[in-house]
């Protein structure tokens, strides 16, 4: 059976040491800031040749753009005019 806790403390056993709390971010970063300097250009370049595109593609499809001129927003329209095309709707088809 397990004792209680004043029975704990008059054999002389003492409270358990508390845990001690992580440090903050800022002092995490002042700690390590070699690391996060040399890894910060994968960072900048993945935003910039991997994370831009995607994202201006997706910004894109709800568009009427042709590579000149202005940019037209459409909204859902581009993806109502795909969906009611003959040759999309046979292509997501099965057979």
């Amino acid at each position: 059976m397990a004792e209680s806790v004043e029975a704990r403390r008059s054999h002389g056993q003492s409270r358990p040491a508390a845990v001690p709390h992580a440090p903050g971010l800022g002092r995490r970063l002042a700690k390590n800031w070699d690391f996060y300097l040399f890894i910060s250009p994968y960072f900048v370049l993945f935003s910039i040749f991997g994370l831009f595109p995607i994202l201006f593609s997706f910004y894109l499809s709800f568009t009427d753009w042709r590579g000149l001129g202005p940019i037209e927003l459409k909204g859902l329209q581009n993806y109502a005019t795909c969906s009611r095309t003959t040759r999309s709707s046979r292509s997501s088809s099965t057979r």
